[in-house]
């Protein structure tokens, strides 16, 4: 009984083949063999017209002779290797030829595997198959190049545009300020520290230093609520805990979870001569004493921007003296986790030895900067490495003069807000006593009555001016119940109305004085029996009495007739 041929199997890979062989009958069995398990074949008498077919029809795998007039098969196989490019096409050799040597050459040209003649239709379809699977390996691998490459390409699009939104929104808003210093090394094409400064209506500056979890794109569109916060809301005359109340809430709104904003804000009062720190999740802040060698440091005593609601949150606020000519350094982790060749770090320690051997304030910015450089010695970064230094110089601060002007006299600190419907929902004059005495000293031992002063006259504004509730019912104990019960229902309501408060104080530690100013949309407090004359003595009146304690822990006290201005003069 003649051997039984091996049977094709079913999930065999059909190929197309280029036989090359000089030898027309060996030709032509191949090709019978090829044809008869389903595979296309092309064939060619010697090389080179090999390498034209190779050219032409881009076969998948090319059986070749080796030698062969006109250009044998070491040639022909160089040839097509180097026409496939990137592209895998395997070449298995066809040989008599069974010396090693001349079996290493078949593969040091290119060859990928060799058939000894006569060729065994068992061998070769044995190889075929193997040939098939390598195929397939390689279709795939191509595959993933090819997706690969497009996902290479969106992700640089998502850094470019990245970089259009840091260059518009955030460059366009950084300010260049005399007195501001800074280097920001990005790890990735766009950084993912932030860098702001501006001026504050009263004269002063806020400097905000950011490192944003993540690069790119998504460290971008973060900046972008930031960015806004912070300039809106200084511009308008808010303090440091507002802003960054603000900035926590709209970016826990706003950052999808595990992403937030690790940052620390300045405030600079040079005619206070304070600065206060809210530091959350950055290094220490460095205060540089612009006489000798002294170091101040504020560590982060805050969770980073963004990780939870600002209800959750109490924003811890330093406050230190700054003389003239002192230097703040801010700086991002990068910096002190700067690794060398060898994997070390850079460190506080080293950092802080470099600034406290420091003997001219003028070359410490670079000086830090420099060691930084030479520590590195050329290492790839492995995060954002950013430095800020504020040069405390008032003189350096643009519009300084001009604010000065506008003013018939000069104010140690001036702050004005305007509060719409939701901000009236959740305001609490608190607050401002609570910035103001930390921020001014001399008016931390009137701070009790400062509170009572903003929040009669606060709620006097709201309640009878903005809310239009009549003053009378809180007459019988009844009434007083049902008053504040009613209060914080049209409070929930409300959704027209504002109220501008403006803060203005002028002195020394020994004596001075605050003047409040508050104005409001309503009908005015008079309008609901809040107070029929300020200055009348009315005691047994259950209405009316809070102004009339105003009145006597203020200078002066003053509201035009219908009762939507007063203004408080508070002396010491």
């Amino acid at each position: 009984m003649p051997e039984q041929e091996p049977r094709q199997c079913a999930d065999s890979i059909a190929l197309s083949v280029l036989v090359v062989d000089d030898d027309e009958t060996n030709r032509i069995v191949l090709e019978s063999m090829l044809q008869r398990d389903g595979h296309t074949v092309y064939s060619a008498k010697d090389g080179r017209e090999a390498v034209s077919l190779y050219g032409a029809k881009r076969p998948d795998l090319v059986l070749m002779d080796v030698m062969m007039p006109i250009m044998d098969g070491y040639e022909a196989t160089r040839r097509i290797k180097a026409l496939a490019g990137n592209h895998f096409v395997p070449v298995t050799f066809l040989t008599a030829l069974t010396h090693e040597s001349s079996l290493v050459k078949c593969l040091e040209v290119g060859g990928d595997d060799f058939i000894v003649k006569p060729v065994s239709r068992a061998i070769l379809r044995a190889k075929l198959a193997a040939a098939a699977r390598i195929h397939g390996l390689y279709a795939v691998l191509e595959q993933q190049q090819h997706d690969l490459s497009i996902h290479h390409e969106r992700l640089r699009y998502e850094h470019e545009v990245a970089e259009n939104i840091f260059s518009k929104v955030i460059g366009s808003a950084k300010s260049e300020a005399a007195n501001i210093r800074s280097e920001a090394l990005p790890f990735a094409i766009t950084n993912g520290d932030l860098i702001l400064v501006t001026q504050t209506p009263a004269g002063g500056q806020h400097v905000l230093l950011g490192d944003y979890t993540g690069h790119g794109l998504s460290a971008a569109i973060g900046a972008i609520p930031a960015t806004e916060t912070f300039h809106a809301m200084t511009r308008k005359g808010l303090g440091l805990r507002e802003i960054v109340s603000e900035m926590n809430r709209k970016l826990h709104a706003t950052l999808p979870t595990g992403q937030y904003l690790a940052a620390c804000m300045l405030e600079w009062n040079p005619r206070l001569g304070i600065v206060r720190c809210w530091n959350g999740g950055l290094p220490d802040v460095i205060i540089a004493s612009g006489q000798g060698r002294g170091l101040v440091r504020i560590p982060s005593r805050n969770i980073p921007l963004g990780i939870m609601g600002d209800g959750e949150v109490k924003h811890a606020i330093d406050v230190r003296q700054i003389n003239h000519g002192d230097r703040i350094y801010l700086y991002s982790d990068g910096l002190v986790e700067a690794r060398n060749k060898e994997g070390v770090m850079f460190g506080d320690e080293r950092l802080e030895k470099i600034m406290s051997a420091n003997d001219d304030r003028e070359l410490l910015f670079d000086e830090v900067r420099e060691a930084v450089a030479l520590f590195r010695g050329g290492r790839t970064q492995d995060d954002d490495i950013t430095i800020v230094e504020v040069l405390c110089d008032e003189a350096l601060l643009e519009g300084s003069a001009a604010d000065d002007e506008k003013h018939d006299h000069q104010s140690d600190y001036r702050l004005s807000i305007r509060l719409g419907p939701q901000a009236l929902k959740r305001f609490d004059p608190l607050f401002l006593v609570d910035d103001l005495t930390k921020g001014v000293d001399a008016l931390e031992r009137y701070r009790s009555e400062l509170y009572t002063i903003f929040a009669e006259l606060y709620a006097n504004a709201l309640e009878h001016g903005i809310l239009g509730m009549d003053s009378t019912l809180k007459e019988t104990p009844e009434g007083f119940a049902e008053y504040y019960t009613e209060r914080e229902r049209l409070l929930s309501e409300l959704d027209v109305g504002w109220m501008h408060v403006d803060i203005e104080y002028l002195g020394e530690a020994s004596s001075g004085e605050l003047i409040l100013q508050i104005e409001d949309s309503g009908k005015g407090f008079n309008s609901y029996g809040a107070c029929k004359d300020i200055c009348e003595e009315s005691s047994a009146r259950a209405n009316g009495r809070g102004l009339e304690l105003v009145r006597s822990l203020c200078e002066s006290l003053s509201h035009d007739p219908q009762g939507n201005y007063v203004r408080a003069v508070y002396a010491w």
